[in-house]
């Protein structure tokens, strides 16, 4: 049956990065003593271990060179990195802008920022701050950097549009910014049967699942939780371009082929516990979807895990003004957007009233006009074998002060229609009789049913 898997073992795919508690020293038999005291403490990753790992996987580093293609980085620029985290790229960044040029990384976190100071302060041309994107605490003047870059942050951000506004405030008039964040609600792993990829084993009774909806449970147990903003990537495109920037769409599938991979990238197995926490799934669940992973898939016999996760890559262009002169001239990185539609015009102030008899007969024309013109694009109007207005009932509406009226204050101009009909309390008639008649207008209506058409 199902065994419980010791804390040890649920971490053993997991060898490429640390967990808190690891990362502090402990010994070996101090952890196996708290695994003892109590076997559902749940531990999160070290931070700095995990970037590690991270960085390392193949899939990921072709992703970090499309990033850094992405930012078309040219000597003299002046970039600004944020959330640099470990500073694995700033070697590449530096080399790139040259001597003239200057690569400035920012995070949230000091030990970060010290680690990157150990191991890349010596770079000429780098520095390194500890801040906050929210505005306004970016520690920059206005249009200080030709290139600002993104990866991985904004999805933690509880405020990500504030955050682009303020990195948008930092960047100059024809600059980039090139942001990457995932969709985690597009991560999958391939739960195929094994009969029917020709595998002739069957798994044993008490592992006995549909693993693929199984799969699913555990992923919809944790992946809303999983950062501030899960799916941040699909929403990033319109982001940027609310900001006023010119955007291009780059979409990245990063195949992650073998349970090492996964587990570093996408750490499943913590995961699962998040998800039994989170009461999605339950602890028996979680142990046979476990262990069931463990039985599936077999690298040495040819048959590893696989999984993927969708990254976006935007490139926003900030337009140029007048004086700010031209701007660089860009490969393409992938689909460029359509500039969304310009703002609506400023509401106009209106006054409403009813139209009356005392109304001249071409005010009565235009609002039958308007009313036809807009009621037979309507729903109603397709569906209706009348849908047109005839000058009788219009003229109906008028005299029984059933046609009310909108008119720009400034111009007179007529805005809008709509036939309001109160419905009297006294009424005896059906609710049947109600909705055959409520918006049909060519009926001669006495009594008052209730309805705005």
């Amino acid at each position: 049956g199902l065994h419980s898997l010791s804390r040890r073992n649920r971490h053993s795919f997991s060898a490429t990065w640390q967990t808190v508690d690891e990362s502090r020293s402990k010994s070996e038999s101090d952890a196996d003593a708290d695994a003892d005291a109590d076997e559902t403490e749940l531990q999160t990753p070290d931070p700095l271990s995990y970037l590690h790992g991270f960085d390392a996987v193949p899939q990921i580093s072709i992703l970090k060179d499309q990033i850094t293609a992405a930012c078309h980085l040219q000597g003299g620029d002046h970039m600004l990195d944020i959330g640099c985290g470990t500073g694995t790229h700033m070697p590449a960044y530096s080399q790139k802008v040259g001597s003239t040029g200057s690569v400035n990384g920012l995070d949230k976190s000091r030990d970060m920022i010290d680690y990157c100071r150990t191991n890349y302060g010596a770079l000429p041309n780098t520095s390194f701050t500890v801040g906050d994107v929210y505005a306004p605490f970016l520690p920059y003047k206005s249009r200080s950097f030709d290139i600002i870059k993104e990866d991985r942050v904004l999805q933690h951000l509880e405020r990500p549009l504030e955050a682009l506004q303020e990195m948008h405030r930092v960047l100059r008039p024809g600059g980039r910014m090139v942001a990457c964040n995932p969709d985690f609600r597009s991560f999958q792993i391939n739960t195929l049967p094994p009969q029917y990829r020709g595998d002739a084993r069957r798994p044993p009774p008490h592992l006995n699942c549909d693993l693929g909806a199984l799969t699913q449970r555990v992923l919809n147990g944790v992946i809303p939780t999983l950062c501030a903003h899960s799916g941040l990537g699909l929403s990033l495109p319109t982001l940027m371009q609310r900001v006023g920037l010119d955007v291009e769409l780059q979409i990245v599938a990063v195949p992650l082929i073998g349970r090492r991979d996964l587990e570093t990238v996408v750490p499943i197995s913590y995961m699962s516990r998040l998800s039994w926490k989170n009461g999605g799934i339950s602890e028996q669940e979680m142990e046979m979807w476990l262990q069931r992973l463990e039985w599936e898939y077999d690298e040495a016999a040819g048959n590893p895990m696989m999984g993927v996760l969708n990254f976006y890559i935007c490139r926003g262009i900030k337009p140029n003004d007048d004086d700010a002169g031209t701007t660089l001239s860009l490969p393409p990185i992938g689909t460029k957007l359509p500039n969304p539609s310009p703002p609506r015009s400023p509401k106009k102030p209106v006054s409403i009233r009813f139209v009356t008899p005392r109304d001249t007969p071409d005010f009565v024309n235009e609002c039958l006009s308007l009313i036809n013109t807009e009621y037979c694009h309507s729903d109603t109007g397709i569906t209706l074998s009348s849908p047109r207005l005839r000058p009788t009932d219009i003229h109906h509406m008028v005299h029984q002060h059933q046609l009310m009226v909108a008119l720009c204050k400034d111009t007179h101009e007529l805005l809008g229609c709509v036939q309001v009909l109160i419905k009297d309390p006294t009424t005896t008639e059906t609710t049947e009789t109600n909705s055959k008649q409520g918006g049909l207008p060519n009926l001669t209506i006495d009594g008052k049913i209730g309805e705005f058409t």
